[in-house]
């Protein structure tokens, strides 16, 4: 149960962003912009549907190599240029997906404009604050890129859920590294403190 709790809400919000949401194709290339708990979801959901080739982008040398382990053919250091950065990865060209999953409304405009001209998808997964906007240029939009959201990565809970913790426990998804620390029921205040500190991915409250 340990690592079955992780599937009830970011890991599956991330799988199924890519899998139900953008339906990633095999032999693509995608691009995820952050390596938090939702972000390695939709690198494992990437790696799951067969992508060529799965680029990570993060803040945090740690996360990025949680990403490796998950599937990332690459990964990068987040922040400005990062766009550039991918274009020149890609032949100039973007990725076919991308993948917001930060909640930054910065990082959701660069996650859209490094999505491939003519039919690149970008998937936001990410909750932005209450009130935020997101502005996206309309050129980017005219010339053939798509904006998609995606609330639980599209996944049925019921009949799912289940699939994937088989998935699981057949070795396909590997979510012992997101468990970052196992506290008691006492030590619940410990663990908003740590996620407020932004201390590892997941937290396990063990009763």
């Amino acid at each position: 149960l340990d690592a079955a709790c992780l599937f009830a809400c970011g890991l599956s919000t991330g799988i199924g962003a890519a899998m139900n949401t953008a339906k990633v194709e095999p032999g693509t290339t995608c691009v995820v912009f952050g390596a938090g708990m939702v972000g390695l979801g939709a690198v494992a959901g990437c790696r799951l549907q067969g992508a060529g080739r799965i680029v990570c982008v993060d803040l945090s040398p740690e996360r990025l190599e949680l990403a490796r382990g998950q599937g990332a053919t690459e990964v990068m250091e987040g922040g400005e240029g990062a766009v550039e950065r991918i274009l020149e990865m890609t032949g100039g060209f973007g990725a076919d997906y991308t993948f917001e999953a930060t909640g930054n409304v910065g990082v959701m405009a660069q996650a859209v404009e490094a999505a491939r001209m003519g039919w690149g998808l970008c998937t936001i997964a990410g909750v932005a604050g209450k009130g935020e906007t997101l502005d996206v240029i309309p050129r980017w939009l005219i010339t053939g890129r798509r904006i998609a959201g995606s609330s639980f990565g599209g996944v049925k809970g019921r009949a799912q859920v289940p699939a994937l913790v088989d998935r699981h426990l057949a070795g396909e998804i590997d979510v012992e590294p997101f468990i970052s620390h196992t506290l008691s029921l006492d030590e619940v205040n410990k663990g908003f403190e740590l996620m407020e500190a932004q201390d590892g991915i997941r937290s396990v409250i063990e009763l």
